[in-house]
């Protein structure tokens, strides 16, 4: 029997469809081989979906369509969040009937959770990941920073003027380090971020796609917590829990500087990380496995067990899950 597997529309945050949804679709179509995977999105994204047997449709959200949040929208007063669902569900429709009308006896559905968000383990047998590093990406003569500028109108606060990255252009220029703005479509983001020495940038979707092409990355921020086995702070997220391939990553999430770091500060932590994690550095790759050994591995073990333990939590013997849980579990030090 022929089957169909329908996919999309993704509408909520660049990062979540990197670490929480194209993984869980790379997995599915591992374990399961399908006729053909028909994979709607917004244009742009091909090359981030390429599987056996598929085929990218380009969509166009509705215009009034609120702000991406996670896996959904996050919708102002007066704007119909249940027509733009109805919307997206409508389009998954229309199509399900063309495929089954010109080749599948059966189409199979997978739409993300948009309204309740959920933890998606980024291990297999979860969520598979490639590496979208181009190979044959141009490496640069001199030491080369991509900014990852977020110029997002949700929560701007965490936007920084431009002023303040032409300050730091300046520094970096005087300093002998070419500066390059990471672009804002996946295709050319990835070019960039498999050619520069070092991505930087407060905690967005284009950090999480410097991850996935083991791009070296200085990034900042506000520490924030999200669901899983157990709560996880966002310097684990950054460095654990969404860098599955292992990126090497130096961070300042704290709540002094936030999302506003002084310029001179982070100049000084750029050229140190050039040296230390960037990809010309003399002791890059002795850096790298250090850096993996005692951080990221035990890191990713600790969260492979605790997963574990969590479902034996959830649908075994609750009491003991969690105080398996509790006894593996970072500490409140660990996770700030």
């Amino acid at each position: 029997m022929k089957t169909v597997l329908l996919v999309g529309p993704w509408v909520g945050e660049f990062g979540w469809e990197l670490m929480a949804w194209q993984g869980w679709l790379r997995a599915i179509t591992e374990r399961k081989k399908f006729h053909r995977i028909i994979v709607l999105n917004t244009p742009g994204k091909e090359s981030m979906y390429a599987l056996p047997n598929s085929v990218y449709e380009d969509i166009v959200l509705p215009e009034v369509s609120g702000d991406a949040s996670c896996y959904g929208r996050l919708f102002n007063k007066g704007e119909d969040a249940a027509a733009f669902y109805t919307w997206c569900r409508d389009k998954i429709q229309e199509v399900k009937e063309k495929a089954e009308n010109e080749d599948a006896t059966h189409v199979e559905i997978l739409m993300p959770n948009y309204q309740n968000p959920y933890w998606c383990p980024t291990f297999w047998p979860y969520q598979k990941f490639i590496s979208y590093r181009v190979k044959s990406a141009t490496i640069y003569s001199k030491p080369t920073v991509a900014f990852v500028i977020r110029k997002r109108s949700f929560c701007s606060e965490r936007n920084l003027d431009q002023s303040w990255w032409d300050s730091l252009a300046s520094l970096l220029t005087k300093g002998g380090v070419e500066v390059l703005e990471c672009p804002h479509t996946f295709e050319e983001a990835r070019w960039v971020l498999s050619s520069v020495d070092l991505a930087i940038g407060g905690s967005t979707g284009g950090i999480h796609l410097a991850s996935l092409c083991e791009c070296p990355i200085y990034v900042w921020g506000v520490p924030f917590s999200i669901y899983g086995p157990w709560e996880i702070s966002d310097k684990q997220r950054h460095e654990i829990a969404w860098n599955p391939l292992g990126a090497p990553l130096i961070e300042t999430l704290n709540n002094v500087e936030g999302w506003k770091p002084k310029v001179d500060k982070v100049y000084g932590r750029v050229m140190f990380a050039l040296e230390d994690i960037g990809r010309r550095a003399a002791n890059l790759e002795k850096n790298k496995k250090l850096w993996q050994f005692k951080v990221w591995l035990p890191g990713r073990l600790r969260l492979m067990l605790g997963q574990f333990l969590f479902e034996v939590q959830n649908r075994k013997n609750r009491r003991l899950g969690s105080k398996l849980l509790e006894i593996i579990a970072p500490s409140k030090i660990e996770r700030q």
